[in-house]
């Protein structure tokens, strides 16, 4: 009985451990979103000027103050978001984050771990990384450092790459 035990969850943690990849601080670093770090993104905190000087203009800005203060940035290259919980006398919200940027075209890049991906590229070039397999059947490769997330989405009858995502889980 013990050792059908230890058989689970041996099998369990080795199927956990190989489903993500962990990126070093040094990768994480050199993340680059259509040639911009993510630290210079991220350095933005939220300023719509600022991101679109960098990037395209967007398309649509949304901002709200549910469940925190927040602010949507989207065009047809990318969709960004950033929140934040304090906002000085003016009105600027002094303390967002980079929650989420997702790259919706070929338009723009991730450099990650040497490698320059778009959206319309093979996904074969990642071929050595392991992949995250979802209960209903959604594959993507996902690699992470803490609670900070790469996402690469694919067409799984095609591996073609559908988006590029980076989430911050606070």
């Amino acid at each position: 009985m013990n050792y059908i035990i230890l058989t689970v969850v041996f099998f369990f943690t080795i199927t956990c451990q190989c489903q993500t990849n962990e990126l070093t601080t040094d990768e994480f670093q050199e993340l680059k979103f259509g040639g911009i770090s993510l630290s210079e993104i991220k350095e933005i905190k939220g300023d719509s000027v600022s991101f679109q000087n960098l990037f395209s203009k967007a398309d649509i800005i949304k901002t709200g103050e549910e469940p925190a203060y927040w602010i949507n940035l989207i065009s047809s290259d990318y969709d960004v978001y950033f929140q934040g919980d304090v906002k000085d006398s003016c009105g600027v919200v002094l303390d967002s984050q980079l929650i989420y940027f997702k790259i919706l075209n070929g338009s723009l890049n991730l450099y990650m771990k040497g490698y320059n991906l778009a959206v319309g590229d093979n996904v074969s070039v990642l071929k050595d990384s392991n992949m995250l397999t979802y209960e209903d059947g959604t594959k993507r490769y996902v690699f992470k450092l803490g609670s900070q997330v790469i996402r690469v989405n694919f067409n799984q009858k095609t591996d073609i790459i559908t988006s590029l995502e980076y989430v911050y889980y606070h």
